[in-house]
This record gives C-alpha cells, structure tokens and sequence, in this order.
C-alpha cells in the first residue's frame, strides 16, 4: 500500500512572498527581522497552502528529515507556483516513511526544493 502512494501530488497553488510573511517567518525562527532577507528554509512554510489528501486522518504525523536545494533565491513580491509530491515511501513495522518533496516555481522554471520526510505513526 505504501509505494501506492509514490508519485502522489497535491494541487499547484500560487504563494506570493510578501514583506510580512518574511518578517514573520525571521520573528518566529528567532532572527533578526530587520535585516530583511529571506532564508532558504522558508518554503518549507508553504505546506501550509497545500492540500495533502493522503495525509488526512493517517494516524500521528511526525516530521522527520529535511533538506532544501535552492536554485535561484526567493523574493519579497514574487509569486510562486507550489506543488508537494511524494518521492519515496517505505514502511517498516507500523510506520510509513514519507519523503515529501515541495517544488516552488516561476513560469515553469525550479527555483527550489524543500525535501522532508514524514513518518506516520500506526494509523490506517
């Protein structure tokens, strides 16, 4: 069942980076939001925009690995096109190891990755 859901995709979802969103993002990572910049950690903040059916109702999700892969920096006023796939999926004994892979774009062009395992903990 588990290999079931490799190639699985959510939706493409636009995100555009607002000034806001990076300030928040520094305040809450505890870094200096005045000097604005933003990290190459914070696509992994676009989860939240998508819609992951495949994780609904699964059991205790708990975040495990997470890498990221910048081809080109983000920017303040940008929007991106955002889509989540899952990579690989294994299971050993009760959970299920998830790798998510988040793709942020610009008309068709990769401008980062953000890869993340999930594991799922019993469930379904």
């Amino acid at each position: 069942m588990t290999q079931l859901l490799e190639g699985k995709k959510s939706e493409v979802v636009n995100v555009t980076v607002t000034e806001e969103m990076v300030k928040d993002y520094l305040k809450a990572i505890g870094a200096d939001s005045e000097s604005l910049y933003i990290p190459v950690t914070m696509p992994f903040i676009f989860w939240h925009k998508l819609d992951t059916p495949w994780l609904h109702n699964v059991g205790t999700l708990v975040h495990g690995e997470q890498s990221f892969v910048t081809h080109q920096p983000l920017a303040i006023g940008q929007t991106y096109q955002c889509q989540v796939r899952v990579n690989r999926a294994r299971t050993k004994g009760s959970m299920q190891f998830l790798e998510h892979v988040l793709e942020v774009k610009s008309d068709e062009q990769l401008i980062c990755e953000s890869i993340s395992t999930i594991i799922v903990m019993g469930g379904k």
